[in-house]
């Protein structure tokens, strides 16, 4: 066995365990190489939630998910009893100058406030306006979180879903203290912007 290796990230490369030490690379290698197999042949991201929340490892996993751009679903298993402190009905505010910022460009839903399910919980954009929409989704405290996914493009009248995914752990306090930002503007191409093209916004 390869052991353990929290900080390569699935990375061969950076995976502190393999040829030099005359052994096989840790898990999170192999894991990601059969993620990779799996997107290549159109395969999505699934993670069943129990009573628990996320674990750290699933917390990567996810994280991995998103940097491989697979589309991930949530299933939240409510047949496993939840356990104490973990399963919580915490909240994060959508800040008001986002619909004002966004104007009618996006809809968005459920606001002005997102419950999360065990660490979990979702927001709908929809496209208002009669040709492409940018957004990009703005958290404060954002290391915190995974957010899948964080920007991109929606064409006219177009939904998505954004999962909004806490670490495990984390203090009901400072998850409420969370405020969330919606920005949007109108475009007339179908590319993602780029960090400098939101800086120049």
């Amino acid at each position: 066995e390869g052991g353990d290796a929290p900080s390569c990230d699935g990375i061969p490369g950076c995976c502190p365990f393999g040829k030099n030490r005359g052994t096989q690379m840790c898990w999170r290698v192999s894991y990601r190489a059969k993620m990779q197999e799996f997107k290549a042949k159109g395969g999505v991201f699934l993670q069943v939630i129990d009573g628990g929340g996320l674990g750290l490892g699933q917390v990567e996993e996810a994280k991995w998910a998103e940097e491989e751009g697979m589309t991930t679903y949530y299933i939240i298993d409510e047949t496993v009893a939840p356990k104490e402190g973990l399963w919580q009905s915490n909240a994060i505010q959508i800040l008001p100058q986002t619909m004002s910022t966004a104007g009618p460009l996006l809809k968005l839903e459920p606001e002005p406030t997102l419950h999360f399910c065990s660490n979990v919980t979702w927001l709908q954009l929809t496209n208002a306006h009669n040709g492409n929409v940018a957004f990009k989704i703005m958290l404060t405290a954002i290391k915190e979180y995974t957010v899948t996914p964080a920007s991109g493009i929606l064409r006219p009248q177009e939904t998505l879903s954004v999962d909004i995914l806490y670490k495990r752990g984390m203090a009901a306090s400072t998850v409420s203290q969370t405020r969330l930002k919606v920005r949007a503007i109108a475009v007339n191409h179908s590319e993602a912007l780029s960090r400098d093209d939101w800086n120049a916004v």
